[in-house]
């Protein structure tokens, strides 16, 4: 509905800038971790295991989305606009997750 409404060029403008960022970084890794971590609630033994990432490996790439973002990850707020901005970018074409890689 979105898409039809604003169209693809409008959307990319709604889209969080530090995932636009991730996007043209080709930073699938994180888009995906962070897509993850949003759907679980920011719950991390449920991400991690999602994944099949070691706890450790997951804190590293949640740090390295905080600076991406520029925002706290356990900010429901943030999360909001994070996942929000995600489906957005799908909508307008950007983010493709067809990758199963981690």
């Amino acid at each position: 509905m979105l898409g039809k409404a604003y169209g693809p060029d409008r959307l990319h403008d709604l889209v969080h800038p530090g995932i636009v960022g991730l996007i043209e970084q080709r930073r699938d890794d994180l888009l995906r971790t962070l897509e993850t971590y949003l759907a679980n609630g920011g719950d991390v033994r449920r991400t991690s295991e999602e994944l099949f990432l070691h706890r450790s490996t997951l804190y590293y790439r949640l740090e390295k989305l905080t600076e991406a973002v520029g925002g706290d990850l356990s900010d429901g707020e943030t999360r909001f606009e994070l996942m929000l901005s995600l489906r957005l970018a799908r909508l307008a074409g950007l983010y493709h997750p067809d990758s199963t890689d981690v």
